[in-house]
């Protein structure tokens, strides 16, 4: 009763200095996968009826690659650019997963693999700008990005009921979704002992997934309203002698998040619950101290500025800690 898979990989990586100012570099990938059942797979739930032993007979072709390219326009700027290709082939999970979840319900869920799961490709791409700034003794970094996300892999991509009267999530491909935006940072020094950084992203998502529910109606998944589109980051840090001290201020803007973990997953229609989650400073730092060369004295906290609403599943909570 055994489900074994085979992964054959072939891989090249070419690294080019075309000119004195521009250097490339071209990685290449491709892999062949072979999923094969056992003449007597099955399961012990007797909940596979959906799937023939034919179906668990898979194979899959993937390539995947990373370019990219810099190129030194003065002494001052560098400009960059990349695209890159990820593959995520399904494992033993997305293939052949059997168990029952008695946690939802009643009545229980039945939790199955699906044969039919195709591999999830990430393809992104970037442009990039960097400029050095004597002021600060730093530098201006910028980026533009775009990223999709096609056939994306999730349990409850689609919602049967087994001949066992039970509900049953299969796990497969939920749909596509991609995500777009700019970052903006200053990274620079001063009087030798101090360093400091200020960065700020926008991202905005846009989904295109759907779940399919037991009597076959198609239901819109809105992942892309838990998302916050705007962070900064702030770092300042100072080193001196045997010292050193680094504090870390971000903030996130406010999004919605799912509510009910577990549900929005497994539920039918209607079970999921949007919770709104209120913009957020999270304050961490850590002072540190070389008593001798092998052995340092840290302090070290996390939600400094007190518990803060992260997520809709609770607050994080205030953390001091030493070590030696």
């Amino acid at each position: 009763d055994e489900l074994t898979y085979t992964i054959g990989s072939v891989m090249g990586l070419w690294d080019w200095r075309a000119t004195d100012k521009l250097r490339t570099s071209v990685a290449l990938r491709y892999d062949h996968f072979e999923l094969e059942p056992d003449p007597n797979f099955g399961s012990p739930f007797g909940i596979n009826s959906q799937f023939v032993l034919e179906d668990y007979h898979q194979t899959l072709d993937e390539y995947s690659y990373n370019i990219g390219a810099v190129y030194q326009l003065t002494d001052r700027d560098t400009l960059r650019a990349s695209t890159a290709r990820g593959v995520d082939l399904p494992s033993f999970t997305e293939f052949g997963f059997q168990a029952i979840n008695t946690f939802v319900g009643p009545p229980p869920v039945i939790l199955l693999g699906n044969p039919g799961t195709q591999s999830a490709i990430v393809t992104n791409y970037e442009i990039g700008w960097d400029r050095r700034v004597d002021a600060i003794d730093g530098f201006l970094r910028t980026a533009l990005f775009y990223q999709y996300n096609d056939e994306m892999q999730n349990m409850g991509s689609a919602f049967t009921t087994s001949f066992a009267f039970m509900p049953t999530a299969l796990y497969g491909n939920l749909g596509d979704s991609e995500i777009y935006g700019v970052e903006l940072g200053l990274d620079g020094t001063f009087r030798d002992k101090w360093a400091w950084g200020l960065n700020y992203a926008f991202s905005r998502v846009e989904d295109d997934l759907q779940k399919r529910d037991a009597s076959g109606f198609l239901t819109p998944v809105t992942y892309e309203d838990s998302h916050s589109e705007h962070t900064v980051n702030a770092h300042l840090g100072y080193t001196a002698d045997r010292w050193r001290a680094d504090g870390f201020l971000q903030y996130t803007s406010g999004f919605d998040d799912f509510g009910v973990p577990g549900w929005h997953q497994l539920g039918p229609p209607g079970r999921n619950q949007l919770v709104s989650v209120d913009d957020a400073f999270v304050l961490n730092a850590n002072v540190a101290f070389d008593i001798t060369d092998d052995i340092t004295w840290s302090v070290a906290g996390t939600s400094l500025l007190g518990n803060t609403e992260q997520t809709a599943y609770g607050e994080a909570q205030t953390m001091v800690w030493t070590s030696l």
